[in-house]
Order: C-alpha cells, then sequence, then structure tokens
C-alpha cells in the first residue's frame, strides 16, 4: 500500500486556484450518509493534531497560505491511501480499530512526506499544512455503493509557516544546480510507505503486491518483467515449502493438544457426572424425608374423598350432583399429581428433577382445600335427608373434643411452670377447657334425646365457619411444612435461613421459656402467626429446636428442665405468685 499523489485533474478540476470544489468533493460520502440515515456514522476532516474541523476550516486555511505563489502554481495537492482487502484486515477488527490505525498510517507517512523535501525547516507532520477524511464507500458507475475504506489527504503547496514551497511533483534529486536546490523522490517515498506500514501492522508483503513489482510491470523492460516475475515465482514456492512445514509441525502439536484435551474431557466429564450423582441423591433423600409423607398422606385423603363421593353417588343422585363440581377439580389436580410422580421417577438430570418437582408442588397445594371442600359439601347436603347423619356428625364432635382436651391437658402440665407469656396461655388453655366441657355436656343431652330436631340454618352456618378455618388451618399447616419446616431443616447456617424465609414471606420467631430455653417458635405465613406446636407432631417440634440449637446455640427448653425434678419445680411456685395467677385471671374474665 502507498500513496497515491495527484496533482493535476483533482476531482475534475485544477489545482492552482482554491480548494474548495475538491474540498467539497471529498464530503461528499458524509452528505451521502445523512441522506440515507447514518448521520450518526458521518465522519469529519481531521488537522495534523487529529482534531476534527469543518469543511469551511479547510477551505479558509489552505486557500489563505498560498503567499508568493504565481497565479498558475499549484496551491494544492492530493494523497489518496486506498489499502487493499488483505491490507485493510490488518487495520483491526471493528470500525473504531480501522479508524484509529489509519490515523496513525497517516501521521507516519506525512512523516516521510516532510523528509522527502530536505527542508531544514520541514522535519515532520506537524510542519505541514494539510487536512484528511476517511471514506468507507467507493461509488459504482451506476451510481450505486459498495465497501471500500480509504483515505483521502489534501495538502498545501507551502508548509506550515508559509516559508517554504513544497511540490512533491518535481523530479529534482537533492541537487545543488539550478533554482531549485533540492527535491522530492516520488519512487523512494511510495517505498518507504509500503515499508511503515508493514512495520506497523506486521503485513507480510508479498512480492507481488510491492510498488516495485507494479511499477516494473508498467514502466521496465522485458528483461526487467521477466526477473521480477521469476523472483515472484521463487517467493511463491519458498512460501509453499514453509507453509507446508509449518503445517505438518502444526498437525502433530494439534495431535498431542488432542490427546491431551480428549483426557482432560474425560476427567471434566466424569466430574460432571459425580457432582451430578451427588445433587441427584441429596434431592431424593430431601424428597423422600420431607416430601414424600405428605404427599402420600393426601393421596391417600383423596382416595377417601373419592370413595366417599361413590358412596353418595350410588345412594342419592340429587346430592351427587351437587358434588360433582367439587369431585372434577379433585380428579383433576389428583391425576396431575400421579402424573407428575411419574415424570419424577424418569428424570435422570438434576435440573430436570428440580423442574417437575416444582410443577408437582404447585399441584399438592389444593390439594388439601379440595379434599376438605368436597366432604364438607357432601356432610352438609346429608342434612338435609338424614338425621341419623347428624347424630354422627355430633358423636365424631365428641370424639374430636375430647381428643383436644387430652392434647390441652398435655400443654397444661408444660404451662405450668411457665411465667409471663406462658402464664397467659396457661389461662387461655383452662377457659377453653371449660367450654369445650360445657359443650360436651350440651352434646350428651341432645345424644340422650330420641330424637334431635335440626336446624338445617344453623348447621349449614356452623359448617361453613369450620370449613372456612379447616381451609385457613390447612393451608398454613401446608405452608409451614412445605416452607418454614422444610427451609429450617435444610439450613447451613441462621443467615441461610433468615435469607430463604424472607424470600418467600415466611419468618420464624422463638418462644423463650421463663426458666431458660427456647419452648415453641412463632410461625409468621404471609401475615398470619401460627405456633409450631399446633402446626407439627412433638417429634418435628423437638427437630426443629434441636436444629435451632445447631443454628443459634440456644439451648431447648426441655433439655434445661430435664434437670430439675417436676416436684422441687412445683412447690417452687410460692403463694404470692399463685394469688397473681388469681388476679391475673380475674382481671382477664373482666376485660371479656
Amino acid at each position: 500500500m502507498y500513496p497515491k499523489l495527484q496533482s493535476k485533474g483533482i476531482a475534475g478540476g485544477p489545482n492552482t486556484g482554491s480548494c474548495a470544489v475538491y474540498a467539497y468533493y471529498l464530503d461528499h460520502e458524509s452528505r451521502w450518509k445523512k441522506e440515507h440515515g447514518q448521520d450518526e456514522k458521518r465522519i469529519p476532516f481531521f488537522d495534523p493534531e487529529g482534531k476534527a474541523v469543518s469543511l469551511e476550516t479547510v477551505i479558509s486555511a489552505i486557500d489563505s497560505n498560498k503567499s508568493g505563489l504565481h497565479v498558475e502554481d499549484a496551491k494544492f495537492f492530493s494523497l489518496i491511501l486506498n489499502p487493499s482487502e488483505k491490507e485493510a484486515a490488518k487495520l483491526g477488527g471493528t470500525r473504531e480499530e480501522k479508524m484509529s490505525s489509519l490515523g496513525i498510517m497517516v501521521d507516519r507517512m506525512m512523516d516521510r512526506y516532510a523528509e522527502g523535501f530536505n527542508k531544514e525547516g520541514v522535519q515532520t507532520h506537524q510542519d505541514l499544512l494539510y487536512f484528511y477524511t476517511i471514506h468507507e464507500y467507493r461509488e459504482n458507475d451506476d451510481g450505486t455503493v459498495r465497501p471500500g475504506i480509504h483515505v483521502h489527504i489534501i495538502v498545501s503547496r507551502k508548509d506550515k509557516t508559509g516559508k517554504y514551497k513544497l511540490s512533491p511533483m518535481t523530479n529534482h534529486r537533492s541537487g545543488s544546480s539550478g533554482v531549485i536546490k533540492s527535491g522530492f523522490n516520488r519512487d523512494s517515498f511510495y517505498r518507504d510507505c509500503e515499508r511503515i506500514f508493514d512495520t506497523t501492522f506486521g503485513y507480510q508483503r508479498r512480492i507481488s503486491e510491492s510498488y516495485d513489482y507494479n511499477n516494473t510491470m508498467t514502466h521496465g523492460s522485458n528483461e526487467e518483467r521477466a526477473a521480477m516475475i521469476q523472483a515472484s515465482v521463487q517467493e511463491e514456492q519458498i512460501r509453499q515449502q514453509v507453509t507446508a512445514s509449518l503445517a505438518r509441525r502444526a498437525a502433530r502439536l494439534a495431535q498431542e493438544a488432542a490427546t491431551e484435551e480428549a483426557k482432560r474431557q474425560r476427567q471434566a466429564e466424569l466430574a460432571r457426572q459425580n457432582e451430578e450423582k451427588k445433587k441427584r441423591n441429596e434431592f431424593w433423600n430431601s424428597y423422600h424425608s420431607y416430601y414424600r409423607p405428605t404427599i402420600d398422606e393426601l393421596k391417600k385423603q383423596s382416595n377417601a374423598a373419592f370413595s366417599l363421593y361413590d358412596d353418595i353417588k350410588a345412594q342419592r343422585a340429587d346430592l351427587w350432583e351437587e358434588t360433582s363440581d367439587q369431585y372434577r377439580k379433585l380428579k383433576f389436580t389428583y391425576d396431575l399429581l400421579l402424573t407428575k410422580q411419574k415424570e419424577l421417577r424418569r428424570a435422570r438430570t438434576y435440573k430436570e428433577l428440580l423442574r417437575i418437582f416444582t410443577k408437582m408442588m404447585l399441584f399438592v397445594n389444593p390439594l388439601p382445600v379440595l379434599i376438605a371442600s368436597l366432604a364438607l359439601q357432601v356432610l352438609l347436603e346429608g342434612k338435609k335427608l338424614y338425621d341419623r347423619e347428624k347424630i354422627q356428625v355430633l358423636r365424631k364432635q365428641v370424639v374430636y373434643i375430647r381428643e383436644e382436651i387430652e392434647s390441652l391437658k398435655a400443654k397444661q402440665d408444660k404451662l405450668k411452670h411457665a411465667q409471663h407469656d406462658s402464664l397467659r396461655q396457661y389461662i387461655e388453655v383452662k377457659d377453653k377447657k371449660a367450654e369445650l366441657t360445657q359443650q360436651i355436656q350440651a352434646l350428651k343431652k341432645e345424644l340422650e334425646q330420641p330424637r334431635v330436631e335440626i336446624d338445617l340454618d344453623s348447621v349449614a352456618k356452623e359448617l361453613s365457619k369450620r370449613k372456612t378455618a379447616q381451609e385457613e388451618s390447612s393451608m398454613s399447616q401446608v405452608y409451614a411444612a412445605f416452607g418454614i419446616y422444610g427451609a429450617m431443616m435444610s439450613a447451613e447456617t441462621k443467615v441461610d435461613l433468615e435469607l430463604d424465609l424472607l424470600s418467600r414471606n415466611n419468618f420464624i420467631e422463638p418462644i423463650l421459656h421463663p426458666n431458660g430455653g427456647v419452648a415453641d417458635f412463632n410461625l409468621i405465613v404471609d401475615g398470619i402467626t401460627l405456633l409450631a406446636s399446633r402446626a407439627y407432631s412433638d417429634e418435628k417440634l423437638a427437630a426443629m429446636l434441636e436444629k435451632w440449637c445447631g443454628l443459634t446455640g440456644q439451648i431447648p427448653a426441655h433439655r434445661l428442665a430435664n434437670k430439675v425434678e417436676d416436684n422441687d419445680t412445683v412447690k417452687s411456685l410460692s403463694t404470692n405468685q399463685e394469688q397473681k395467677i388469681e388476679n391475673y385471671s380475674y382481671g382477664k374474665q373482666r376485660t371479656r
């Protein structure tokens, strides 16, 4: 690549007058980009410092730097820097890199341009007065454009100070005879620019691409052309031999690298398989420990609901129609749950297990609500037809109340030694026990009657209230079982537990026993507070207390309680404390 120097016929006009016509011509690509919606890609003119200048500045600076020149003298010259496709590829991969490389090349070639005049006051490109712009397209004969990056330079005849006349078109060669004491060697300039490009960008230029080759083919004799062609052929043969040698060496290195790479790939694949197996085992351990028992219980309750539905369908067609909608919803959810369980067993990767399990959880959550809804609706409709069913329900309620009393008695024994919040809970248990005892007495009287007259409206309201309470309790327990309990048992640190629960809008607060240690937990699920002792079995509550001790260091209350004998603990309640309990109970009753 070398610059093309032009003096005459620049853009169809002479260079003895103003440069306005030529400068306006050089700005044509910028105007074309603006017309075609590429205004952000317009490239301005640049001065020797690399600063952007306007078209008017270029014309004014060149036209005003002509003192001492005759009318017929050239006022400016044109240089065109036109790299080939292979040369342009060396400028950089991106548009910005190419622009920066061309700017560097212009500075270095104009340094060589200044040195070519052998003037003491003109040594570098900063001593010259010139401007350049970069074009990214070339115009075809039919007016269309094609990609082709190149540079246009317009340089003043005189130097920056206006002292020296600089003409690259003179043929004098550093002589001292005549008026002109020195001249500009264009052949040497072209070769040096070519060398500068190759050195700057690491370009391996072939003889057939050089200025000497093209100049010899155009202006040389037959003998000179034959010698140049022979030199080009010999270079190509040597290049092919070197290329073949490098290819053989590259093949050997590639084979060696492939062997080592294959070994590394096998090791990486084995490590990946081991990690995948470890994750799958951890998933199945967690699934069988925490989720499988709950899912099996839901399936059991669903089958019981299906059996109840079949009995109603066989006995009463009108009642079957009332429950058919709930049955269809329950059957659809149950079938989807079974399908996802089958897919889970067929999953082969940890990622696939998580994806299927997440979808399965979406079907598990509605099951308790659907089961309760179907059962309650069947019972509600059944009360309208059979008094016997009412008596059976009342008997089941008696059994449930007795179980509640036994549970409350057990909790009452645990709350005897509590103070502050534990005392209030103890009093509430006593009050609730009294209320439940009254209910049992009322139910016993009602069962002793030969026939029970049923107020269907009251029954419907009562069952509706119980249905709502049961739905809320089921949802809270499900959320707690699949959320807080699982998160606590799988957490490694307290911070991990809090972050996991916070992402689900869940919280857990320890309840401290007055005598020391953690006795229970407040579970906060979507703003609803529930005691852990009501949501879980004693075994799970004990497991949660032990896990909490491992995360925070707070010792469970039952460990401390085992160190004190029960009789000594009961005797330790002084008469003043008993009086405080009675006063508190009396105040609470007055408040109610």
